[in-house]
């Protein structure tokens, strides 16, 4: 009976394990989509090298292996987003800011 119940939890963590790992990939693969969509409707080498440093930054963020590790990491990837952001509002017609 323990070796049953042994191998449930081995099946049921590397299931959750896998479908984590499926969830982080779309999430990375949508954020590169976005960013490559951006890049093509404009000429802005500016809005691509911000964007670029934005997933460059981000994807550092999964280096961290505790809490205290993962504050610089998250704040240069999110000072990053904001430049990123903030340099594409100027070329979407009607963006305030």
């Amino acid at each position: 009976m323990e070796a049953v119940a042994a191998s449930l939890v081995a099946v049921l963590g590397t299931a959750l394990g896998a479908a984590l790992t499926h969830v982080l990939q779309r999430r990375n693969a949508l954020r590169a989509e976005a960013m490559c969509r951006a890049e093509l409707l404009t000429a802005s080498a500016e809005l691509t090298a911000a964007g670029r440093r934005a997933l460059k930054d981000t994807d550092r963020m999964d280096l961290a292996r505790t809490r205290e590790e993962l504050a610089e990491p998250r704040l240069r990837s999110r000072e990053a987003v904001y430049a990123y952001v903030a340099a594409a509002r100027g070329l979407v017609p009607g963006a305030v800011g």
